[in-house]
């Protein structure tokens, strides 16, 4: 049937704009926004091996600061994460306090990232 069920909640904060990838029981997530103008770069594997599901944290990756609106695929099993937008500066504007942590602050990514994945042949 097609309808939506409840598969359970993140352990983690949500992350608006992650480039998403699917192959067989995994899903990754992969970096995104956790609020507007901050970035993560956080990467998130979803199992859903034997219908449980089951959350990982993978290594980051980017910078610190992350990226929203990357595109991500799956290339000779390993995960491709290119492009997207970030804001250079902004997760220490907002450790410091400045809520509006990406004012003035801009950068396209032009950067390609490989992570290899194990057990996918």
């Amino acid at each position: 049937t097609q309808q939506w069920s409840y598969a359970g909640e993140s352990p983690w904060y949500g992350t608006a704009g992650a480039a998403v990838v699917n192959k067989g029981d995994k899903t990754w997530l992969i970096n995104g926004e956790a609020k507007p103008g901050l970035r993560t770069d956080a990467v998130f594997e979803l199992d859903f091996t034997g219908n449980n599901l089951k959350w990982n944290k993978l290594a980051p990756v980017s910078s610190p600061d992350g990226v929203a609106g990357g595109f991500a695929g799956i290339s000779n099993d390993s995960l491709i994460f290119a492009g997207g937008a970030g804001f250079k500066g902004s997760r220490e504007n907002y450790q410091n306090g400045k809520n509006y942590a990406h004012e003035g602050l801009k950068n396209h990514i032009a950067l390609i990232f490989i992570f290899g994945i194990t057990g996918m042949g």
